[in-house]
């Protein structure tokens, strides 16, 4: 999934929310968002695992896979 401008340069935002749960008592819910500035691309998300692997594969940078490995406990 390599894209993004010419130049190599991306600016993404990432924004986290907590919902709510129906449950009573039950700790909320995170729930996140990447939005890609230029094209307006967006990707949601619920798990860590979910946002790291998505940067990896956008930008294709060693330490994300790294820090993604460590996380799943599977093999870059």
């Amino acid at each position: 999934m390599e894209s993004g401008p010419e130049s190599g340069d991306q600016s993404l935002i990432i924004r986290f929310r907590r919902e709510p749960r129906d449950l009573p008592g039950a700790p909320p819910t995170w729930r996140g968002e990447v939005t890609d500035v230029m094209s307006r691309e967006r990707f949601v998300f619920a798990r860590p695992e979910d946002l790291l692997q998505f940067l990896a594969d956008r930008l294709g940078t060693g330490i994300l896979r790294t820090a993604l490995a460590r996380w799943t406990g599977r093999p870059r």
